[in-house]
């Protein structure tokens, strides 16, 4: 963290006494979406006041005006706030300054990782969506885990629901590597489907996401901007993702060898039974 240097003034001559502020954050760095606990320290003691809290420039709409609190060596003023992005950021804490004290202001570097944890939208346990690459300014801008908003592939559903996400700021066109990882091992004939557009089909819709890695409890696959996978198939700089992992519906059908019904099976064993029959009266007439 950085301050600016004080000074004291002789009380009673009318100039201000310089002051001091600095800021730290805890944790740093924080998962996307987690709480992150910022406070502020003025020094002199005498110090009184606000502080505003930003993020690159911009005001932090839950840590505005947090009055400074405290006595002894320092006063402090702390928020709390989840609404970092992916990526790194230039966190500021603005002291105010008051009738004796002059304004000052700290800085720190904050970064905020690209991974998620969140409960499943359908209450199976908590999932990870986790992001690498994709150029250096290719960060987590939103994520959540959601229900389907439409209807699933035919034979399939969503047990965990989807896991959605966009990778904003600066997505230079290299690929991303996204890895969800969930809680419990993905059942036999599992696949990762998608929602979005394809370059033979400008209207969204499911499609099997073929390059994705399905192994344990964890999905891998890439995603490059304005190409497959991207929802908009549009390069902007920014990547959406809407899929999951879709589990077979029970007792729907499936490829693979024929089985026969149940009256199938007593009419086959029937026949057999009959051939039989049939077989050992041959062989008494050969036998007389």
């Amino acid at each position: 963290a950085t301050h600016t240097p004080y000074t004291f003034a002789l009380a009673g001559t009318g100039v201000k006494v310089a002051t001091t502020t600095t800021v730290t954050s805890a944790p740093n760095p924080p998962a996307y979406g987690q709480s992150v606990t910022l406070t502020a320290t003025v020094d002199p003691i005498t110090a009184t006041g606000t502080v505003d809290f930003s993020a690159d420039g911009n005001a932090l709409a839950d840590c505005a005006n947090v009055a400074l609190t405290g006595s002894g060596d320092n006063k402090t003023a702390t928020c709390t706030t989840a609404s970092l992005m992916g990526g790194t950021h230039t966190l500021r804490a603005d002291y105010s300054g008051d009738a004796n004290n002059q304004t000052s202001a700290g800085t720190l570097q904050q970064s905020v990782q690209n991974s998620f944890t969140g409960p499943s939208a359908t209450g199976q346990g908590d999932l990870t969506a986790t992001v690498s690459g994709g150029g250096s300014a290719c960060n987590l801008t939103q994520a959540a885990f959601v229900t389907p908003s439409s209807t699933p592939p035919a034979g399939y559903t969503f047990p965990y629901g989807l896991p959605r996400f966009t990778l904003g700021d600066a997505c230079d066109g290299s690929a991303g590597t996204v890895q969800v990882t969930y809680p419990t091992a993905l059942p036999a004939g599992a696949k990762y489907w998608k929602y979005g557009k394809t370059a033979d089909n400008p209207t969204a819709h499911w499609y099997e996401l073929t390059t994705a890695t399905l192994s344990g409890n964890t999905v891998t696959f890439t995603l490059t901007d304005g190409q497959k996978g991207d929802d908009d198939l549009t390069v902007n700089r920014s990547i959406s993702d809407d899929g999951g992992v879709g589990v077979p519906v029970a007792g729907a059908p499936a490829t693979g060898i024929p089985t026969l019904s149940e009256w199938a099976l007593l009419l086959l064993t029937g026949l057999l039974g009959l051939l039989s029959w049939q077989s050992g009266k041959i062989k008494k007439r050969w036998s007389v």
